[in-house]
């Protein structure tokens, strides 16, 4: 397995389609088809916000981050999206806190996003992920790594605690309850 930083474009269509499996089974499942899934994370990704975990060809997983210089998920404007969408569907997902503005703090980078494919799932890939993004933290002089991840996902804030993630807060969505955690580095 090898880890590779900001993700080469020959991979960019095994993180879509990777990323699309998430969404299409989690919160955004009744917004949008495959088809729409594709066309806005070929739209928003910016790969070069990101770690991979490969094994020869195959991509293994992916983590996004954002700092004050780019963002993983930010390589579209609202505009474009809710043209690419549609306004209903774009108005749906930001009714359903997918599209949510979350500012930094300064001297912390965002962690936005960690998939490991399920077949590889269990294997030590996502912590390496993490910790390969920690180390990135540190050498670019941040304290600190944020996510938020919902409470009800068991599994992730399990890995995230065990990768030195520390509570910080939780509040209410209109759609779900997200907890903060911090990885001071």
């Amino acid at each position: 397995m090898q880890i590779i930083h900001k993700i080469p474009e020959q991979y960019r269509h095994q993180v879509i389609k990777l990323y699309t499996q998430v969404l299409l089974s989690g919160p955004t499942a009744n917004i949008l088809n495959e088809k729409q899934c594709h066309l806005m994370l070929d739209q928003v990704l910016n790969l070069n916000f990101a770690w991979a975990a490969v094994d020869e060809e195959t991509l293994l997983g992916f983590a996004g981050y954002q700092t004050l210089q780019g963002s993983f998920t930010g390589a579209s404007t609202p505009a474009q999206l809710c043209r690419t969408l549609g306004f209903m569907c774009f108005f749906k997902l930001i009714l359903k806190d997918f599209a949510n503005y979350r500012p930094l703090r300064e001297g912390e980078m965002l962690h936005n996003g960690l998939v490991v494919a399920r077949e590889y799932r269990q294997q030590g890939i996502g912590k390496c992920l993490l910790q390969n993004m920690a180390g990135l933290c540190q050498q670019c002089n941040y304290r600190c790594l944020r996510l938020d991840a919902s409470v009800s996902n068991s599994v992730a804030l399990g890995l995230y605690r065990s990768a030195g993630y520390i509570d910080e807060d939780i509040k209410k969505h209109r759609t779900d309850t997200l907890i903060t955690m911090r990885r001071y580095v």
